[in-house]
């Protein structure tokens, strides 16, 4: 396996334990993504079959002439009523979905938590003693976060993403061919965007998760010995060294919020050029009777969630590695190897007798810095 695929290797290695959650996931994101196709069509019927009285092309529009006998205030009626149905129905759907994610989430959550706790205890004094309590403490219940963000990017949102854009484009290729190769041809610049801003946000995650850390072992190691810094009188410059902290936390999300800003912008652009592209060809071909107002309506809407699910997709890297320094910092924990090997401390010794001398003896737990001398 690679070296830089391990890691979320090993964080997807969480969702198995949760298969029955995900079977219960996969068939929710199903019943949305058809749900999400029919959405715009109630728009369609009221427009073309109700307002207009084009006659009805499709099996749904043509359902609903038939449910309305062909009045057009029925054919309006059926039409919003069976959008405020479809509305519901996904309502309901999204809220089962986010209960149902949730669940998994935090039990994936909590498992590797649990794991990361017990490497830790099993760590050496040595270890203990280089890494502050709270920067264990910031690993354990902030960075344990990090594997639901890594299995929802690398698995829920790029599953629901392919899954729209697959259906979507097939609808829309049905409708007009020529407005779908428009719809796609900004999607080259959304990928450069976001690969372009990849490097910098893990740098930027990674110092900003230290940090973190940072300010919240000051904190722990400051309450901790609260009397000693009280009988200094240090309080004041304990509080200019928490402000300096918090000071740089504050200049990292800030580089973040930046990094992400930008890469929206460039997105945002290229998706509002493709819109126009879009509605300027589309009202040439409706005028040119080759297709209707509610069909463009309904591409239009099919094309902002086209949008939609493909910055979701694309975003998949640029949300890797604003994760990055988390699952570093999980991985510094779950990959470290140990500092003591035991399998070399313990040997055994046959049946003899006599005595054991221990002589001018130094121990240390770092080399050249001893704490026993001449035992």
């Amino acid at each position: 396996m690679l070296p830089g695929l391990h890691p979320y290797a090993l964080l997807l290695g969480y969702a198995r334990r949760r298969w029955t959650g995900w079977g219960l996931i996969l068939a929710l994101t199903l019943g949305a993504t058809m749900l999400g196709l029919l959405a715009p069509f109630p728009m369609k019927v009221l427009v073309d079959q109700g307002l207009s009285g084009i006659p009805a092309q499709d099996p749904l529009a043509a359902l609903a002439v038939s449910l309305a006998s062909g009045r057009p205030t029925v054919i309006v009626g059926i039409a919003v009523m069976a959008g405020l149905v479809v509305f519901a129905i996904s309502s309901v759907l999204e809220v089962v979905l986010t209960i149902a994610w949730v669940r998994v989430a935090q039990a994936m959550v909590y498992d590797l938590a649990a794991d990361m706790f017990a490497r830790i205890q099993r760590r050496s004094l040595l270890f203990h003693a280089r890494h502050p309590v709270g920067d264990s403490l910031a690993r354990v219940t902030g960075d344990s976060w990090a594997v639901q963000t890594v299995v929802e990017t690398l698995l829920l949102r790029p599953g629901q993403a392919l899954l729209m854009l697959g259906a979507m484009v097939v609808v829309m290729a049905s409708m007009n061919v020529e407005l779908t190769i428009l719809s796609l041809a900004v999607a080259p610049v959304v990928v450069v965007a976001s690969y372009l801003v990849g490097p910098p946000t893990r740098r930027v995650s990674r110092r900003q998760r230290d940090l973190e850390s940072a300010l919240q072992s000051h904190v722990q190691r400051i309450l901790t010995g609260l009397p000693v810094v009280q009988s200094f009188g240090q309080e004041d410059r304990e509080q200019g060294r928490f402000r300096n902290v918090a000071a740089a936390v504050v200049r990292a999300r800030q580089r973040s919020r930046l990094i992400g800003g930008v890469a929206d912008l460039t997105s945002g652009l290229a998706a509002a050029i493709g819109m126009a592209l879009v509605l300027y060809v589309g009202a040439q071909a409706v005028f040119d009777g080759r297709l209707t107002v509610g069909a463009l309506l309904v591409f239009v809407a099919y094309l902002r969630t086209l949008q939609g699910q493909f910055r979701a997709l694309v975003g998949v890297y640029p949300a890797l590695q604003a994760v990055g320094g988390s699952v570093d910092r999980v991985m510094e924990i779950l990959d470290a190897r140990r500092e003591v090997d035991d399998s070399l401390a313990w040997m055994t010794l046959g049946r003899s007798r006599g005595e054991i001398a221990v002589e001018d003896v130094t121990f240390g737990y770092e080399m050249g810095r001893p704490v026993l001398r001449g035992i």
